[in-house]
């Protein structure tokens, strides 16, 4: 136990464990390396072939480097943006969070999650060069002018980038500015605002669209890789992929609700160890705040635990804004708050959560393997019942 008194040794532990998690997750034996053939083709998409969606990252290679990418380039610049993803969103966080006494067994808690596997399971998502852009906003707020200007135009990009940035993307962006520049946060009116920039995307940007263009990834074997698969669904097709999916029978609807489970579980265990042992309150309001505004996301797509893993590392990199302010209508705010200090947890189980997820390669679709959530919940029965009779930490305070 002495051991777990030393910071360094805890982060390095950590680390330790996100590398082996991360190996479980990255596939590299593919025809494109580590980036699977779904993320590829979205980088060689381009408006000059007749795209509408998805196609800015493909046409800004093309201008750049001609018809042909390199495969290794390609890689590289992929590894780049997740790591740096991660640098910035737990490096914003807890350089903060120093000061606190549990905070490098939360750094470890934290690196050794599906928050830093599943952006290499999902390497080449280009949501993940949109998060990036988000995160580069957060140093933009000096001037009010300033962040306006470069809010709406890193606003332009991401969408253009990937339309499910409409729901994930621009509600960060909002709530960055709202609260780096000290204003109210209006709830209603970005979610209505993100609600009129979807249907108008489903509008004008939203037909189905055949994958062949003239881009190409020369693979190993020194191949051209093209587009993977035959069309972009447009948006009413997912819909009804979607809506059979989770509701087409009494057995489909179990799977969904076995799922949100899934994909929830280890989310909410980190973002409750964080909020009480760091004093954290604001975090959990940021992140309901972020995952109210994408649940639409969840109606059309089947990566649920893509979109609330990015959920939770923006929710994580906002930390760098102190500012705190009500987040939330009907009274959640309060509720939140008093709902985390009603919570109490032995301080020494904080030594056993790293240890509690098993990568595996599949969570952007399915979560936690099913194996794993049982177990985990097995686990956290038996800590409430041990945590039921002592209380070793304050209560968050607001």
């Amino acid at each position: 136990m002495h051991l777990l008194k030393k910071p360094l040794f805890i982060i390095v532990l950590g680390i330790a464990l996100a590398i082996f998690n991360i190996t479980q997750a990255i596939f590299c034996d593919q025809s494109l390396g580590c980036i699977g053939a779904y993320w590829g083709q979205f980088w060689i998409t381009s408006y000059t072939d007749g795209y509408t969606r998805r196609a800015f990252l493909g046409e800004t290679l093309r201008s750049l480097f001609g018809p042909q990418i390199s495969l290794i380039a390609l890689n590289l610049v992929c590894l780049a943006i997740a790591f740096l993803i991660l640098v910035f969103s737990y490096g914003l966080y807890f350089r903060a969070k120093k000061g606190a006494s549990y905070w490098p067994l939360l750094c470890a808690l934290v690196l050794s999650g599906p928050y830093t596997s599943l952006l290499f399971e999902v390497l080449g998502d280009p949501l993940q060069v949109s998060m990036a852009l988000v995160i580069v906003y957060l140093f933009l707020q000096g001037n009010v002018w300033v962040a306006r200007f470069f809010g709406i135009l890193i606003a332009c990009l991401v969408v253009a980038i990937h339309e499910a940035a409409i729901f994930l993307m621009l509600p960060a962006l909002y709530l960055i500015y709202a609260l780096a520049q000290k204003k109210t946060v209006h709830w209603l009116g970005i979610a209505l605002t993100v609600f009129i920039i979807a249907i108008g995307y489903s509008v004008f940007f939203n037909h189905a669209q055949e994958m062949q263009n003239s881009m190409a990834i020369i693979t190993k074997n020194g191949q051209p890789f093209r587009l993977y698969g035959g069309v972009l669904p447009d948006l009413m097709t997912l819909l009804q992929e979607e809506w059979l999916a989770n509701f087409g029978s009494v057995k489909s609807v179990f799977y969904m609700l076995l799922k949100i489970l899934r994909v929830s579980l280890w989310p909410l265990l980190a973002i409750t160890l964080l909020s009480v042992f760091l004093k954290d309150g604001s975090l959990l309001k940021r992140f309901i705040f972020l995952l109210v505004l994408s649940l639409p996301l969840y109606f059309i797509a089947h990566d649920w635990g893509r979109f609330e893993i990015y959920t939770f590392l923006l929710s994580l990199s906002l930390g760098l804004i102190t500012h705190n302010q009500k987040l939330l209508p009907f009274g959640l705010d309060s509720f939140c708050q008093n709902l985390l200090q009603k919570i109490t947890i032995r301080p020494l189980l904080l030594a056993f959560f790293p240890f509690f997820y098993l990568s595996y390669g599949y969570y952007r679709d399915n979560g936690l393997s099913l194996a794993n959530t049982l177990y985990l919940l097995c686990t956290l029965m038996l800590f409430w019942f041990l945590s039921s009779f002592t209380e070793n930490n304050k209560p968050c305070e607001p």
